[in-house]
């Protein structure tokens, strides 16, 4: 049976149609990923072609600092606000919960698994600190860190940045602040989930002296 000339060519302009909106869609979404950085697109633009000796070792390594691959496990809580108040510096004051008085603080705990200095891991503790005396908030939740972004003059402090590995500890100390050898009793066990055992020092950071 012949099929009119017309209805044939109708088939044609939606099949061009069809044709001509994929290429679009396409081309769309070539467009929109090419405009997205690359994976490695910061360390192109900001690469590690620096050197630094450091006489402690007797090394030069690599500048600026590079983290290219690791993982991090942060741990939102309250701890005693006066104890940490004992910890801070003049000019910074702990931000409290309202109802409970408690200080906000995190643990940060790292495993970097490839950068300029070598693998190694990482056990910080921060407090959330304002310039101002009495700052307090209403959240109850682990999103009560995000205050530092919300909240004018507030900010994060790190109270104490432990390493397990000679060479990012004298880096860190002579090129980018004063790190610290993690303290007898660090346990760090990523087969484990993350198992974290702190040290003495770091409890105290939180639950305050003799505690």
């Amino acid at each position: 049976m012949a099929v009119p000339e017309e209805i044939l060519g109708l088939d044609l302009t939606v099949a061009i149609l069809v044709v001509a909106l994929v290429v679009v869609v396409l081309l769309a979404c070539w467009g929109v990923r090419s405009a997205f950085p690359k994976e490695d697109d910061m360390f192109r633009r900001f690469p590690s072609c620096g050197r630094a000796h450091l006489p402690g070792l007797k090394e030069t390594v690599a500048t600026p600092f590079h983290n290219y691959s690791s993982d991090t496990l942060l741990i939102h809580g309250w701890a005693d606000a006066a104890a940490v108040k004992s910890r801070l510096p003049a000019g910074f004051h702990p931000v409290t919960n309202a109802k409970t008085g408690k200080a906000i603080c995190t643990f940060w705990v790292v495993n970097y698994r490839k950068t300029t200095v070598g693998p190694y891991k990482e056990l910080v503790v921060v407090y959330v600190v304002a310039d101002e005396p009495g700052v307090t908030i209403t959240c109850g939740s682990v999103h009560c860190v995000n205050v530092i972004n919300t909240r004018p003059g507030v900010r994060q402090y790190i109270d104490k940045l432990w390493l397990d590995e000679a060479l990012p500890i004298e880096y860190g100390r002579q090129l980018r602040g004063a790190f610290e050898a993690t303290p007898d009793g660090f346990v760090f066990d990523a087969a484990r989930g993350y198992r974290v055992r702190a040290p003495a020092a770091a409890r105290r950071a939180l639950d305050g002296p003799d505690s």
